[in-house]
């Protein structure tokens, strides 16, 4: 496989994980998920893990 192909693979992954990302963020049962996992990082972020 040439360096071309392989940029050409690269954008064409980087557009579906994009697309992706999108989609996710339009999906209020994602979202209500990620807000909760977020809340309860906070949670052990006071806990003791160490924020660098």
């Amino acid at each position: 496989m040439n360096a071309e192909n392989v940029e050409r693979l690269k954008e064409l992954r980087r557009e579906r994980l994009y697309a992706a990302y999108q989609e996710a963020a339009n999906d209020p049962a994602y979202v209500a998920d990620m807000v909760e996992i977020n809340a309860e990082f906070d949670v052990a972020v006071g806990d003791g893990l160490e924020v660098r």
